[in-house]
């Protein structure tokens, strides 16, 4: 299944698939969030273009609060398997710090 987001994400440029790319490991997070990102650039330049009484406007706009709501749950992803937990070690009463 990853090699066929992977593919449609990278050939395709499928923001669904880079996101679920990014769900499956943080090797993908990078990846995913330069082709949300760019997608996202786009649909809000196109945005800035549209009349709000057009089909289009209302379209464009679903697209944005997608991106951007994907671009939030990247963040919040990268941002858990990044945090600093400690631990307590019972043998030695110590403390440490590692990451996830």
């Amino acid at each position: 299944m990853q090699i066929a987001d992977f593919f449609r994400a990278s050939v395709l440029n499928s923001s669904d698939s880079a996101f679920r790319l990014a769900l499956y490991s943080d090797e993908n997070i990078n990846f995913s969030r330069k082709i949300i990102s760019a997608k996202n650039k786009n649909a809000h330049a196109k945005l800035a273009k549209l009349e709000s009484k057009e089909f289009n406007f209302h379209y464009t706009l679903m697209k944005t609060k997608k991106y951007d709501a994907f671009l939030m749950m990247i963040d919040y992803i990268e941002m858990k398997n990044s945090a600093v937990a400690v631990l307590n070690n019972k043998n030695n009463n110590s403390w440490g710090f590692y990451n996830n």
